[in-house]
C-alpha cells in the first residue's frame, strides 16, 4: 500500500471512531439494563449510607460504534474538612450477560434477551492482583455497537469514616474515544451499622457446594481446598449472608466409652474464630438421622446426652448466635408430620439452646396429617403458602418464623430467578420484618449448576425435563419448563482467574436488603418499631404486594436513617 492510500486508511479509521456517540449513565436502583436498554440518561450518581455500610452503583455504557473500554477507575472521595474515603474502598466489577431464550416457569412478563448478573472483579479479592489468564476478564471490553453492557461499583464506607457529605469521580476510558467522567456524591449519616447482620439468613455452604460441582463435573481440583472455602465464606460475609462452612467447623460432640458426649476444646476456639471471623449469626447442628440416631424413644437418652455436650460448647463458645437442628425440609405427608412431631417434640422436651427448624408453614399443609405444634421453634414459611394469622399465632406464643422461595409455582411471590426483576431479591427482606420474621432461607448452598455445563452461558440451572423414546431404543430429554438462576448466587470464579466463587446482581440486592433490615432493627430495638413500620409499609403489604419500584425503596430507606438520625440512635 502506498504512503497516500495509507494516510487515507488511518484518516478513514479515525475519523469512524470520532463519530461514535458514547451513552454513558449512571444508576444505583435496583434495577438491571439488559443489551436492547438505553442507558439512564444523567451521567452522576447520589448516594447515602450508614457507616460499615456497601452501596452500590452501576456505570452503563452504549456506542454507535464498536469500542473498546480500557478502564474504569474509582477515585478518592473528599469530605468534611478533607476527610477521605479512598479508592481502595471500593470494589468493581464488570457485568457479564447471558442470553435468557425461556422464561422461568410462570414468568408470565419474561422479555428474552441478555440479562446481566455475574459480576467479573477487576482484581483478585484475596490478594488485590490483576486478574489474568481467565476465560472472562473486566477490561479490557470490546463494547459492541449498540449494546448497553454496564460496569458495578461497590463502595464500603468504613466504620471510623466521618459523617458528611463526600464528591469524587470515577473515570471511564476508552481506546479511541475522550476519557469520561462519572461524578460521584456520598453522604455518611452518623450511625454505625452491626457487623453481624440482624437478618438471619441459611443459604447453606457454598464451600461445600463448589467441592461437590468440581467433583461432579470432574474438574482438576484446586491444590489448596481450604483456601477455597475461606473465599466463600468471605464473600458470603461480605454480603450480609451468614457464611455456615459445615465443611470446615462442626460442633459434633465426640461419644465417650460412658455413654456421655464432649466438645474438644480445639473444636470451641475454631467455631469461636469462624464467628468472630465471618460475623455468622447462625450455626447448624445437623439433625437425629446425621447423629446416627433412628428412634426418638429407644435413643432418647443418647439425645439429652448430645444435647447437653452442644449446650455446654454454646455456653463455652460465648457468641450470640442461633444454633439450630435443621428437623425436616418440606414435609409433604403425614409420615414426615410424624417424625418432625416426635423428634421436635422430644428435642424440645431438652430444653435446650439449640432450636428446632422446620422447613414448614404452621398451617397444616393436610389436616388429616395433624398438626406441627408443641414440636417446632422455627417454622419456614413458603412466600406463596403464608398465613399472617397462622404465622402471628405462633409469633405470639415466642416461636420465630422465617420466610423462603423455591420454584415459581403458585402465587405471585417475589420470586429468586434471573429473569425476574432485580428488585425481588430486594423486597423479601422489607416484607420479612413487617411480618416480624427473623429470617430468609434458600437451597442450592449458593451454587446450583447440575444441570448445566457452563453455568456463565447456560442460565437455565434447573430444568423439567419429559423423555421421548426414539424409533432405535435410545431416549430424548427435552425441556417441558425450567428456572433461570434457581439456587444458586454465585459464579464459578475459575472462569475469570482463580478458585472459588464470584457474586452475581441477585446477590448485592439481597446484601443490600440485609443492610435495609438492619436499620428496621436498629428501630425495634430502640423501641420505634410502629414508627419504623408506618414507613415500611409504603412499600410493602404483603408476600404477594409490594411496590416494584425501586426508588420507592430507597425513598423509605432515607426515611429510616432520618429517624435513626433524628432519635439520636448513632452506634
Amino acid at each position: 500500500m502506498s504512503k497516500r492510500l495509507a494516510v487515507i486508511a488511518l484518516l478513514i479509521v479515525v475519523g469512524s471512531f470520532a463519530r461514535a456517540d458514547v451513552k454513558v449513565g449512571a444508576i444505583a436502583g435496583t434495577m438491571r439494563y439488559t443489551r436492547a436498554d438505553v442507558p439512564p440518561a444523567v451521567c452522576a450518581v447520589s448516594l447515602s449510607a450508614a457507616r460499615n455500610e456497601w452501596r452500590s452503583f452501576q456505570i452503563l455504557l452504549q456506542s454507535t460504534a464498536e469500542e473498546t473500554v480500557t478502564s474504569v477507575t474509582a477515585g478518592d472521595l473528599i469530605g468534611p474538612d478533607g476527610a477521605v474515603i479512598p479508592a481502595s474502598s471500593a470494589s468493581l466489577y464488570r457485568e457479564h450477560q447471558l442470553e435468557i431464550t425461556m422464561a422461568s416457569n410462570r414468568n408470565f412478563n419474561f422479555k428474552a434477551g441478555y440479562y446481566p448478573d455475574a459480576l467479573i472483579p477487576f482484581k483478585n479479592p484475596e490478594d488485590g492482583a490483576l486478574l489474568t489468564g481467565g476465560r472472562f476478564k473486566a477490561v479490557p471490553f470490546l463494547l459492541p455497537a449498540g449494546e448497553t453492557h454496564g460496569f458495578w461499583v461497590d463502595l464500603f464506607v468504613p466504620r471510623n469514616t466521618r459523617p458528611g457529605t463526600y464528591t469524587g469521580e470515577y473515570k471511564v476510558r476508552f481506546a479511541h474515544q475522550p476519557m469520561i467522567v462519572v461524578p460521584v456524591t456520598l453522604t455518611v449519616w452518623g450511625f454505625t451499622l452491626p457487623d453481624t447482620p440482624s437478618l438471619m439468613t441459611r443459604f447453606g455452604d457454598p464451600g461445600f457446594g463448589l467441592a461437590r460441582y468440581y467433583r461432579a463435573k470432574k474438574l482438576p481440583e484446586p491444590a489448596d481446598w481450604k483456601a477455597v472455602y475461606d473465599q466463600c465464606d468471605r464473600l458470603t460475609s461480605q454480603n450480609r449472608c451468614s457464611a455456615e462452612n459445615c465443611n470446615v467447623v462442626t460442633l459434633d460432640p465426640e461419644l465417650q466409652p460412658d455413654g456421655t458426649y464432649t466438645v474438644p476444646p480445639a473444636v470451641i476456639k475454631a467455631i469461636q474464630s469462624f464467628v468472630d471471623t465471618y460475623h455468622t449469626n447462625i450455626f447448624c447442628l445437623g439433625n437425629p438421622a446425621g447423629w446416627g440416631f433412628t428412634d426418638p424413644v429407644a435413643d432418647n437418652a443418647k439425645l439429652l446426652a448430645r444435647l447437653r455436650a452442644c449446650d455446654t460448647a454454646i455456653a463455652q463458645i460465648n457468641r450470640p448466635v442461633l444454633y439450630y437442628i435443621y428437623l425436616s425440609d418440606e414435609a409433604n405427608d403425614a409420615a414426615a408430620y410424624k417424625y418432625i412431631r416426635d423428634w421436635g417434640k422430644a428435642i424440645r422436651a431438652a430444653h435446650s439452646a439449640a432450636k428446632v427448624l422446620v422447613v414448614e408453614q404452621p398451617k397444616p399443609q393436610d389436616p388429616a396429617w395433624g398438626d406441627l405444634y408443641g414440636a417446632v421453634d422455627i417454622w419456614c414459611t413458603y412466600f406463596a403458602l403464608y398465613d399472617g394469622p397462622a404465622e402471628a399465632s405462633r409469633q405470639a406464643l415466642g416461636e420465630t418464623v422465617w420466610a423462603y422461595t423455591a420454584l415459581t409455582e403458585v402465587a405471585p411471590c417475589p420470586y429468586w430467578e434471573i429473569d425476574f426483576p432485580l428488585l425481588n431479591y430486594r423486597a423479601p427482606a422489607w416484607i420479612a420484618w413487617s411480618l416480624r420474621d427473623r429470617g430468609l432461607l434458600y437451597s442450592g448452598n449458593l451454587i446450583y449448576w447440575d444441570d448445566v455445563d457452563d453455568p456463565w452461558t447456560q442460565p437455565m440451572t434447573l430444568t423439567s425435563k419429559t423423555q421421548e423414546k426414539n424409533n432405535d431404543g435410545t431416549v430424548t430429554y427435552k425441556t417441558q419448563f425450567g428456572w433461570n438462576g434457581e439456587s444458586n448466587l454465585t459464579y464459578p470464579a475459575r472462569e475469570v482467574g482463580y478458585d472459588g466463587i464470584v457474586p452475581s446482581m441477585r446477590l448485592k440486592a439481597i446484601r443490600d436488603s440485609a443492610q435495609d433490615y438492619d436499620y428496621m432493627a436498629i428501630l425495634e430495638r430502640a423501641g420505634l418499631a410502629a414508627e419504623a413500620q408506618s414507613i415500611v409499609n409504603g412499600v410493602v403489604k404483603s408476600w404477594t404486594v409490594w411496590s416494584s419500584d425501586p426508588q420507592a425503596y430507597d425513598a423509605a430507606r432515607l426515611k429510616l436513617a432520618n429517624l435513626i438520625v433524628q432519635r439520636g440512635l448513632s452506634r
